[in-house]
């Protein structure tokens, strides 16, 4: 299998320069497409590496198609050079890699509303294990809590 004009990314002492080159072997493509992304995106192999949370060695084996890369270790390395899953089986079968797409901005957590008197009373109430005493002891709690919100709890109020 012969692919021409691939980009292959080289680094010399002045910049980086593409130029077309032809592959025959599916893995030696492989490692050219994830050796240029990972040079278009002025990634070291060790940073690489420690991204995709995987030895040195295996990114590097990666980029000369010395070995398979494992399905566990392509989906690391996609997710680094900002690939879409399947785009490494992509390459091998002869295609180019897919970008990831954006992930869509996560709307702002909408802040639950704060809860009024009433609401926490009926609260009280569907606590089937409370008993008479305990429920009416919460309920004076709660209005004490609720009046001094109100009024700042400024009086002084009678104990019973």
């Amino acid at each position: 299998m012969e692919r021409c004009g691939i980009d292959r990314t080289r680094l010399d002492s002045t910049a980086l320069h593409r130029q077309n080159v032809c592959v025959t072997d599916p893995r030696e493509a492989l490692g050219a497409a994830i050796k240029a992304r990972r040079l278009a995106l002025n990634l070291s192999v060790n940073a690489a590496a420690k991204a995709a949370r995987i030895d040195r060695a295996t990114w590097t084996a990666a980029e000369t198609g010395t070995r398979q890369t494992e399905a566990y270790n392509a989906g690391r390395i996609e997710r680094v050079l900002g690939w879409a899953a399947g785009s490494i089986e992509a390459i091998l079968a002869g295609g180019e890699p897919t970008e990831r797409p954006e992930p869509e901005p996560r709307p702002e957590p909408l802040s639950a509303p704060e809860p009024t008197l009433e609401h926490e009373i009926a609260r009280l109430y569907a606590m089937p294990k409370l008993t008479p005493r305990e429920r009416r002891a919460a309920l004076r709690a709660l209005i004490d809590f609720y009046a001094e919100d109100i009024d700042g709890g400024s009086e002084e109020r009678p104990t019973a």
